[in-house]
Parts: structure tokens; C-alpha cells; sequence
């Protein structure tokens, strides 16, 4: 007998099977294999400061302090490495923007490793008023820790791939079976691929889709350099490149007009030459008002759902994984911002 069965492997459901474990719990976690997940395509970034006018992100405070410990954990449970806390530098786009920035070190410190006032030319990116290079920030390669994951998962018997129908679940008693499976509690967590399940269909997904080049630049940059896009460096000397957000075509297809759109934005960064090697595009599971969906359906306490992480699912699943676990396992309280009963008079 389990007490869960999630459906889904990409990063939530991965992160939120490792806190489940943790917790003492039997776990399943089912995972169909033809579908698309987002996080085999993200870049992966944790950045505590975003946008153009560089503020800290949503919950920047409460969530950054448990990014880095939480993938260093699970890197030694894995035994595979996918965390590089390489941080982020950002370029000033005005000598103004350099004084402001100057003056508000303070507030930024668990952020803020060093202001420079002049180019760093090693980069060869435009910054003339130099820029921002951050801590407590980095990338994770959310390929290998699924990869890494999913054996991890294998030997404990706790991984199965197989396609979840909804119409093939049984429900009496206070339990749920699903094929030969008995558990007490079920879980969405597959993203995009969620969109049509019958129990959540009330929470306003605002699916993305975002493009990713992999490129090989003249430089081997050795942080993340941002502003308008990324450029992330990869350890096999190769650099990701983006990316996109398209409201518009929700599909994994690259796009001709997805690559243009990162080259210009590329251009305006960066000053080398540079070689394209593949481009990458996938779903990413946004919502209207770009918070995740977590917590039990209001009728059927036993379903639930730990999704809509959008672009920061890097960020926001470690910790929120963590909070969700409590809710349900230690009497804790599920972050009102986060809880689907903020969607309840949807339903």
C-alpha cells in the first residue's frame, strides 16, 4: 500500500518524491515517457534579482536560502553533479543605474558578491558601465538530476513509466487503486501535460512556450552573464542561449522565428562571433497570475496538485516542495499565495 502515487517526473515531481521519502512515506512516482517535459529543456537558472529594473524576485528571501542546500543534499544522494553556483553578472545599462546600484548594496546583500564601475572585457559583451555580478545564484542541469533521479528512484522501486488515464482510476473506501496500485493519495505534478486533467481544469493555466540555443561562443565565460537574455556556460565548453516566451504556439517545435528573436537579443549583449548547434523549445506550465497551483482539490482531498512553476521552478520547488509536505504530513500551513483555495469559487 502506498501513500503517494505522482504523477509526473519533471523537476516537481522529482523534488517533491525526495520530500515524501524523506518524510518516511511509500512512494510512486509514474512518468509517461512520450511526453515532453519542460525541465529536460530549461536553462535551469536561480537569479534572485531579475527584470529590467533589477529587483528581487518573488520571495527571493524566503526561498533563496534553501536553493543551494537543498540541491547540494540531494547531490550527494544522487551521487551525480548538476548544481553550479557560478552566480550571475549583469551589466549596467547607464552610469545612473551604476550610482543607484552603489547606494543600495545594503539591501541587496545576500545577493550582491561585487559592483563593478568599468568593463570586463574577458566577457566581450557590451557593459561599458561595467555591472552586477551576483551570489546565491547559479544553474541547475535539470536533465542530469532527472536522469540521476529516476535511477535513484529505480532501485528503491519507486518508478514506474506508464501513462496515467484519469478514466482508470478506482476511488471507494478512503482508497485509490490505479492498475495494480493501491495508495491513499494521488498527485499532479506533470506540467504542462495537466492542462486537461478533469479534477484542475478550473485553475487558469497560462501555458509558455520557450526556445533555447546551444551555441559555441569565443569566450568561455566562467558566470552566467544576463540582461534581456541569458548566456549560461556549460561544462563541455559550449554556452545555452535564451530564451523565448510565446504566449501564442504551444507546441516543442524549434521555430525559425524563435531563433531569430534570441540572436537579435543576443546581438545586443554580446560582441564575438558565434556557432549555433541545436535549438530546444518546451512547454513551460505558467499560470495567470504567475504563482504555482499547489494543495488538494476542495471536494476529493485525496487528489492533489504541485504545479505551475513557470520559468522558476528551480527557484520555487525546493522550498515549496518542502511546505507543501508539511501541510499535508506535519500539520504545517500551505503559503496562502500558493494554495489552489485562492481558486475555489472557480470551481
Amino acid at each position: 500500500m502506498l501513500d503517494y502515487l505522482i504523477i509526473g517526473h519533471g523537476l516537481a515531481g522529482a523534488v517533491l518524491s525526495h520530500e515524501l521519502l524523506s518524510a518516511g512515506k511509500k512512494v510512486m512516482v509514474l512518468n509517461d515517457p512520450s511526453l515532453n517535459s519542460a525541465s529536460r529543456v530549461a536553462g535551469g537558472l536561480y537569479n534572485p534579482i531579475t527584470g529590467r529594473k533589477m529587483v528581487k524576485t518573488w520571495n527571493a528571501d524566503k526561498i533563496f536560502p534553501v536553493i543551494e542546500p537543498f540541491y547540494s543534499s540531494l547531490e550527494e544522494k544522487l551521487g551525480t553533479r548538476f548544481l553550479y553556483n557560478i552566480g550571475i553578472y549583469r551589466p549596467f545599462l547607464s552610469i545612473e543605474e551604476q550610482n543607484e546600484w552603489q547606494g543600495k548594496v545594503s539591501d541587496y546583500a545576500p545577493y550582491v558578491g561585487h559592483i563593478f564601475t568599468s568593463s570586463r572585457e574577458e566577457y566581450c559583451i557590451n557593459d561599458k558601465f561595467g555591472g552586477l555580478h551576483l551570489t546565491n545564484a547559479g544553474y541547475v542541469d535539470t536533465r542530469s538530476l532527472l536522469s540521476a533521479n529516476k535511477k535513484y528512484l529505480l532501485d528503491k522501486g519507486s518508478y514506474r513509466e506508464l501513462m496515467f488515464k484519469d478514466r482508470q482510476l478506482e476511488q471507494a473506501n478512503g482508497r485509490m487503486k490505479y492498475a495494480e496500485l493501491e495508495f491513499n493519495r494521488l498527485i499532479f505534478c506533470n506540467g504542462y501535460n495537466h492542462v486537461d486533467n478533469p479534477w484542475f481544469d478550473w485553475l487558469p493555466f497560462r501555458p509558455v512556450k520557450g526556445e533555447i540555443l546551444t551555441a559555441e561562443l569565443e569566450i568561455e565565460a566562467d558566470t552566467i552573464l544576463n540582461r534581456g537574455i541569458f548566456i549560461l556556460p556549460v561544462p563541455d565548453g559550449k554556452s545555452r542561449i535564451g530564451s523565448t516566451y510565446n504566449w501564442k504556439e504551444i507546441n516543442n517545435e524549434p521555430s525559425d522565428a524563435g531563433r531569430k528573436e534570441i540572436e537579435e537579443k543576443l546581438k545586443n549583449l554580446y560582441n564575438g562571433e558565434y556557432r549555433i548547434e541545436s535549438v530546444d523549445a518546451g512547454i513551460r506550465p505558467a499560470t495567470k497570475d504567475r504563482r504555482p497551483f499547489i494543495g488538494l482539490h476542495p471536494e476529493n482531498r485525496q487528489v492533489g496538485i504541485f504545479n505551475g512553476f513557470g520559468s522558476k521552478g528551480v527557484s520555487l520547488i525546493p522550498y515549496y516542495a518542502r511546505n507543501f509536505v508539511d501541510s499535508l504530513e506535519r500539520d504545517g500551513e500551505l503559503d496562502e499565495e500558493v494554495n489552489i483555495c485562492r481558486y475555489f469559487s472557480l470551481y
